[in-house]
């Protein structure tokens, strides 16, 4: 049997997806025909929307706005009208891709790690917070399909690291209080994304 997925991105992933995918699927009997479609060629690729079972979105803030920081510090644009024209971007997505394909749609959310604004004003919002604002809407826009809230995951993997990391070294502090020539060798632990 032969799953057929496509990805939309304005990423390139190849060519770690097509092994990725490969991988975690290795022990079904399903076989995964991937395809990547640009974001910007979408509009050319609907047929392949049409025959597809899951279609994986996955857009990178920064390739859609890669001047935001730049341009609300000149006051070129505010953060509110890069809101409103990123949730019409991804609601025309949504309906374009809605209208040509019954496939389920499992929708990755935007991150805003990438920018260095932190070490300016330190911990504060990046750009008002204008990502955790697209976000929201996006997953209130998509009742019956997954929503991955990528930078939530990613902050829960760092957080589960952190306090791992954490753990360890006071483990280390302490294996080595006790006897100094011991080598510490801590077992890496396994990340549970169940609740994430």
């Amino acid at each position: 049997m032969e799953i057929k997925i496509v990805l939309v991105s304005n990423i390139i992933f190849e060519p770690y997806l097509r092994t990725y995918i490969s991988k975690a699927f290795s022990t079904s009997a399903s076989d995964i025909h991937l395809t990547s479609i640009p974001y910007e060629e979408l509009a050319e690729k609907q047929d392949e929307l049409q025959r597809s079972e899951v279609i994986i979105v996955c857009l990178n803030f920064d390739g859609l706005y890669p001047n935001a920081l730049n341009d609300v510090v000149s006051k070129k644009a505010s953060t509110d009208n890069i809101l409103f024209d990123s949730i019409e971007r991804c609601k025309e997505l949504y309906s374009s891709i809605k209208n040509c394909s019954t496939a389920k749609l499992i929708w990755v959310g935007f991150e805003d790690y990438y920018l260095n604004h932190d070490t300016i004003y330190g911990t504060v919002p990046v750009l008002d917070g204008v990502v955790d604002r697209i976000n929201q809407n996006i997953s209130e826009m998509l009742p019956y399909d997954v929503y991955i809230d990528l930078k939530r995951l990613v902050a829960k993997v760092g957080i589960s690291n952190a306090s791992t990391t954490a753990s360890a070294a006071t483990a280390a502090s302490a294996a080595t209080a006790e006897n100094a020539s011991a080598p510490f060798d801590a077992p890496a632990e396994k990340i549970d994304f169940s609740n994430v």
